[in-house]
């Protein structure tokens, strides 16, 4: 009796192990680029597959734009909503701050927004931090960070510290909310509230004010929601109380600031129209 060839069986691929608490692989100054690519080369939005070049990759199944993209949408700086990415309110307050305090505000707001550097911020505030040997136990035994991953998680976590100021104050021994945190804001947006990984940071941060309702002369809402642009907003906002007097000086100054905005805002194509 003749017997079959063997067919041989492909070993079964064996699930990648995941970390239990979430944490980017790029550093926050790498999120911040990418938020930055889409305003400036793709005008505030774009798609995966747009945004993959203009960031250097080859396409958007390459490992690394993977990964940027993610931190950039872990620490809320960047959105993806029906196929197209765009900055978030909370990105555009450090590319495009409407007061000195803001970009160091929403940095820190950022750090805050990955699961794991809120963690270990809210366990260690203010306090002496532990030695890197320590903060790798830390991570692979209280938080369950992969053991492979741990060394790249705390390279990532002071990289971002030190964007966001947490150092400041106390030098990279102690994890210290920066004094700029404190400082009112002047834009805010329901995504500056959450990360992509859920609701557990921005504790340790002020609330933000709400974006008022966009409304018309006839009443009603747009039909679509709209956004005040982040340096409109702030100059209505701090606007005082209908009716309270004003210098001419002030007046000239508040004038001149809404038409430095929308001029920036709004470049004047007119002489492109010119010369076609």
């Amino acid at each position: 009796m003749e017997t079959g060839s063997l067919v041989p069986v492909k070993p079964k691929k064996t699930a990648r192990p995941r970390s239990a608490v979430s944490f980017p692989y790029y550093s926050l100054d790498s999120a911040i680029e990418v938020a930055e690519v889409i305003h400036q080369k793709a005008g505030g939005s774009c798609t995966r597959e747009q945004l993959a070049p203009m960031l250097g990759y080859s396409g958007v199944k390459n490992g690394g734009f993977l990964s940027k993209l993610g931190a950039a949408r872990m620490f809320g700086l960047v959105e993806e909503m029906g196929g197209m990415l765009r900055p978030t309110q909370l990105a555009s307050s450090i590319y495009a701050p409407v007061h000195a305090s803001d970009a160091q505000r929403a940095k820190a707001q950022a750090f805050l927004n990955v699961e794991l550097f809120e963690k270990v911020y809210e366990r260690f505030k203010g306090q002496p931090l532990p030695t890197n040997e320590g903060l790798e136990n830390l991570l692979r035994v209280g938080f369950k960070v992969v053991p492979a991953q741990v060394k790249n998680a705390i390279r990532t976590m002071q990289e971002s510290a030190e964007s966001a100021g947490f150092f400041d104050a106390a030098g990279r021994g102690r994890l210290v909310l920066p004094l700029a945190a404190n400082a009112k804001s002047s834009t805010s947006s329901p995504a500056q509230g959450a990360s992509a990984t859920g609701d557990h940071a921005n504790s340790a941060l002020p609330p933000l004010p709400p974006l008022p309702v966009v409304t018309y002369a006839g009443g009603g809402r747009p039909a679509e929601d709209a956004e005040i642009p982040p340096a409109i907003y702030g100059l209505i906002r701090d606007l005082p109380p209908e009716g309270t007097g004003m210098t001419a000086a002030k007046r000239q100054r508040l004038i001149k600031a809404f038409e430095a905005s929308i001029n920036w805002l709004y470049p004047d194509d007119s002489e492109e129209v010119a010369n076609e």
